[in-house]
C-alpha cells in the first residue's frame, strides 16, 4: 500500500507585505503539485493531517477581504474544491486548529456539500475510527471542534482487537508531542509514549511547519522527536507560510507491505517559493554629507549573489526574502533625518520588489530603524481604513482598534503587546510632533 501524507497547507495564507492574489496562487499551485505526483504515481490515497485551510471560511474570507475588497470568497472555496476533486484516489481530511469543525464553518457551507467528490472524505466525528476495505485500512482520526482543545485528541485510540488483526492501524492527528507534560499545555499535546504502545502501523501528524520524525534519520532536523521510531512523521507544510521556518515544501510518500511492517517514508520537495534571510551594508552606499544613497547595479547583484550561492537556477520572482540592514554609521556632525531615512528604505525596497516575489527590509535594533520598521508594520498590516484614520489624524480609540488589529497578526502575544505599546508610542509621539 502506498499513500501521501501532507499537512498544514494554509490555503488562503497572506503575508503583509506581499502581493496577496499571487502569494494565494502560489499555494494552489502547489497543492496542484501535490495532486499531479499522487495521480502520476497511482498511490492508493492522500491524508491532509490537519490545516487545509488558513481560517474557517468566515475569518478566511474577512481577513482577505481587508487587504483586497474584491477577494471572493465562494471563488477561492470553488478553486479549492476542483482541486481535491481532481485527484483520483480518496483524500481524508483532518480538521484542525485553523479549520475546525463546527456547525457554520467551511466544511458546512452550501458550495462545499454541492460540489464535493466523493473521493473527498472529512473527518468530522469525535472519537470515532474509519474503516477503509479497500485498503484494509483502519483510521483513528483526531479531528478538532474548537481552536485550542487544550488536551490530547489521541488519548482514545484503542490497542489492536482480535478482529483488526490483518489491516493497517494508522492514526492522524493535529498537535505537539514535545510540549507533551509541560506546565503550560499547549493546544493539543499528543503523548507519544502512549501512542507508540498502540500497534499502529504509522501515525500521520500534523501542526509543525518543519519535516520532523525520530531522532535516526540521515537529514537535517531541528529538534528531532525524541523517539527511534520510524513510524511517526510530520511532513511539514508544503509550501513556507514565515521566514523561521525550516525544512518546509515537502509531502511525504510512504509504503507499507503488511502490517506491522516498517514503512518506507520517501521525501518529496514541492514547494514553488523559496525564503531566505540575508543581510546587506548600506554604508558603501551613502552619498556623503547628506545622509542619502545611491543605488546602482553592484547592489542588486549582491543581492542576486546571495541567493544564488543556494541554487543558481532560482526564480528571483519565486524568492521571498528578509533582509537585515546593518547599522548606518551617521557622523557625529550630521542630523539624521528620520524621513529621509524612511523613503531611502522604502525606495530600496520598491526596486528590489521588482526584482523578486516580495522583499522585506529589516533593521537594527536603533531607535530610528525601529520607527522604520513600526511604520512599515502599520502600512503593510492595517487595513486601508485604519491607515486611513492614521494619516487624518482624526479622533478615535486608538487602543480598541489596535487590540481588534494587531491581534490578527501572526506574533506571540508578548511579541503582539510589544507592537501595540510601540504603535501607541509613534501615534502619541507624531500627534505631539504636528500639535
Amino acid at each position: 500500500m502506498k499513500f501521501i501524507h501532507t499537512a498544514d497547507w494554509q490555503l488562503g495564507k497572506i503575508r503583509d507585505g506581499a502581493p496577496v492574489d499571487e502569494f494565494i496562487d502560489f499555494r494552489f499551485k502547489t497543492t496542484e503539485k501535490i495532486r499531479d505526483y499522487a495521480n502520476e504515481e497511482n498511490v492508493d490515497f492522500v491524508i491532509i493531517a490537519g490545516d487545509l485551510f488558513d481560517h474557517t471560511q468566515k475569518k478566511l474570507v474577512s481577513r482577505i477581504n481587508r487587504k483586497v475588497p474584491s477577494f471572493d470568497g465562494q471563488e477561492f472555496l470553488t478553486k479549492s474544491i476542483g482541486i481535491l476533486n481532481s485527484f483520483k484516489c480518496k483524500v481524508f481530511i483532518l480538521p484542525a486548529n485553523h479549520d475546525f469543525y463546527t456547525e457554520h464553518c467551511l466544511w458546512n457551507q452550501e458550495i462545499w456539500r454541492n460540489n464535493i467528490g466523493n473521493n473527498v472524505v472529512v473527518f468530522n466525528e469525535k472519537e470515532k475510527s474509519y474503516k477503509a476495505e479497500e485498503f484494509k485500512t483502519i483510521f483513528f482520526p483526531c479531528p478538532f471542534f474548537e481552536n485550542q482543545p487544550r488536551r490530547d485528541l489521541t488519548k482514545w485510540i484503542p490497542s489492536i482487537s482480535e478482529e483488526e488483526k490483518g489491516y493497517f492501524r494508522i492514526a492522524i492527528a493535529h498537535g505537539s508531542i514535545s510540549d507533551y507534560g509541560s506546565r503550560d499545555i499547549p493546544s493539543a499535546p499528543i503523548d507519544i509514549d502512549d501512542l507508540l504502545k498502540k500497534d499502529l502501523d504509522y501515525i500521520a501528524l500534523g501542526d509543525q511547519h518543519g519535516l520532523k520524525t525520530g531522532k535516526t534519520q540521515d537529514f537535517d532536523q531541528n529538534a528531532p522527536l525524541p523517539t527511534k521510531s520510524n513510524r511517526i512523521w510530520y511532513p511539514g507544510t508544503p509550501e513556507q507560510c514565515k521566514i523561521s521556518e525550516i525544512n518546509t515544501g515537502n509531502i511525504l510518500e510512504v509504503t507499507l507491505e503488511k502490517p506491522s511492517d516498517e514503512p518506507k517514508v520517501k521525501i518529496i520537495p514541492v514547494n514553488n517559493l523559496h525564503w531566505f534571510r540575508e543581510a546587506i551594508d548600506l554604508n558603501p552606499y551613502v552619498i556623503e554629507g547628506n545622509m542619502e544613497f545611491s543605488y546602482d547595479s553592484n547592489l542588486i547583484q549582491n543581492i542576486f549573489s546571495k541567493i544564488e550561492k543556494y541554487n543558481s537556477e532560482l526564480d528571483p520572482k519565486k524568492c521571498i526574502l528578509e533582509i537585515a540592514v546593518k547599522e548606518i554609521e551617521v557622523p557625529e556632525d550630521i542630523s539624521l533625518n528620520e524621513n529621509k531615512l524612511i523613503n531611502e528604505i522604502k525606495s530600496l525596497e520598491k526596486i528590489l520588489n521588482e526584482k523578486f516575489f516580495h522583499v522585506n527590509l529589516v533593521g537594527p535594533k536603533s531607535k530610528d530603524f525601529q520607527i522604520i520598521n513600526i511604520i512599515k508594520l502599520i502600512e503593510n498590516s492595517l487595513p486601508y481604513e485604519i491607515n486611513k484614520i492614521i494619516k487624518e489624524k482624526e479622533s478615535f480609540d486608538h487602543k480598541e482598534i489596535f487590540d481588534k488589529e494587531v491581534e490578527e497578526l501572526d506574533y506571540s502575544k508578548f511579541e503582539i503587546e510589544e507592537i501595540k505599546i510601540e504603535i501607541q508610542k509613534l501615534i502619541q509621539r507624531s500627534f505631539a510632533e504636528e500639535n
